[in-house]
């Protein structure tokens, strides 16, 4: 009589937790923190089979799947992954199991903590002043501004901040800024006026105690020059100061030039009476040269001022006012 047949050796799948990313964890929590683990079944050698496998997850069953695994002569082997994030709700310790069916009785496991590091307290913030532009030119495209601001902070601060230009608002920046330094945050925008106005610019911190401030700004629109010379100015825009006046406002004016590419142009500002030393330089293939005049203080924290001139060719010349606002 022939024995019976032998049946073949059970085959028990064994799961097993390779990494768990980042394992223990304390730090802020301003954002998700996301958790990566990844485990590996393995299965004897014999025929094809699948294999249900599911991860636990402070004892909650989750993430069920199943895997296949075809025949082979050697012993085979699946990696599996999970995902999942925490926030300050989950403080404490956690365990992660993965278990098979079919295998060992009791989930495989890894203990880990999680803690979320109280957060700093937010900053306070001051606004000192706000610069917008006066501008005076031509209207025919599109024309450059912005708006600066001088924040202080009562210690080391990650800033985000916007400017909203007549309720419109612009991209998020960022900027850090150290307690003790005056920094200067602002934006810049593009306007297509074709009349003269005013309007308002409003620079929001969109953090820490949120400050704000806004300010007008205006454009004053001239006719082209029908025969403009050599050289002409089309733009001259120095800044509007609205602060504190703690110190003497610091102040800047822009301006701009066209010509014939490869035009040499010699100029100087002369702000509030005081000229600069000349500047030269050579228009490009665009045609416009952009200049920015050397910041300067006004100490006596009143309107004032700001001429460009041009001193060869057919020497235009064209001034500004600018207002200074002293104001808590």
């Amino acid at each position: 009589t022939s024995p019976p047949p032998t049946e073949p050796p059970v085959q028990r799948p064994e799961p097993r937790i390779v990494a768990l990313t980042p394992g223990d964890y304390e730090g802020g929590c301003a954002e998700p923190i996301a958790y990566q683990a990844t485990g590996r079944v393995s299965l004897p050698a014999g025929p094809a089979r699948k294999v249900t496998y599911w991860w636990i997850l402070d004892g909650a069953k989750w993430q069920q799947q199943v895997l296949d695994f075809p025949a082979g002569d050697q012993p085979r082997s699946q990696d599996v992954s999970a995902s999942w994030s925490f926030g300050p709700s989950d403080d404490g310790g956690h365990t992660l199991g993965l278990m098979t069916e079919g295998g060992p009785e009791e989930p495989v496991e890894r203990e880990f903590s999680f803690a979320c590091a109280e957060a700093p307290g937010d900053a306070r913030l001051t606004f000192h002043y706000l610069l917008t532009p006066v501008y005076k030119g031509v209207c025919d495209g599109s024309i450059g501004l912005r708006a600066d601001g001088l924040v202080m902070t009562d210690r080391v601060a990650e800033v985000k901040y916007r400017l909203v230009v007549d309720g419109k608002p612009g991209p998020i920046r960022t900027q850090t800024l150290k307690p003790g330094v005056k920094s200067v945050i602002g934006d810049f925008w593009y306007s297509s006026a074709r009349a003269s106005g005013t309007g308002i610019a409003r620079l929001e911190v969109l953090n820490h105690n949120k400050v704000v401030k806004q300010e007008p700004y205006s454009l004053t629109c001239v006719d082209k020059d029908p025969s403009p010379g050599t050289v002409q100015i089309t733009e001259i825009w120095p800044v509007a100061y609205y602060g504190d006046c703690a110190d003497a406002p610091y102040l800047t004016a822009h301006g701009a030039f066209a010509a014939a590419a490869g035009t040499e142009i010699t100029y100087r500002w002369i702000m509030d009476g005081r000229p600069s030393s000349p500047s030269t330089h050579t228009v490009g293939q665009s045609g416009i040269l952009e200049v920015q005049a050397w910041n300067w203080e006004r100490p006596e924290r009143k309107d004032g001022t700001v001429t460009l001139e041009v001193l060869n060719h057919n020497k235009p010349v064209v001034q500004a006012a600018y207002p200074v606002t002293c104001r808590r």
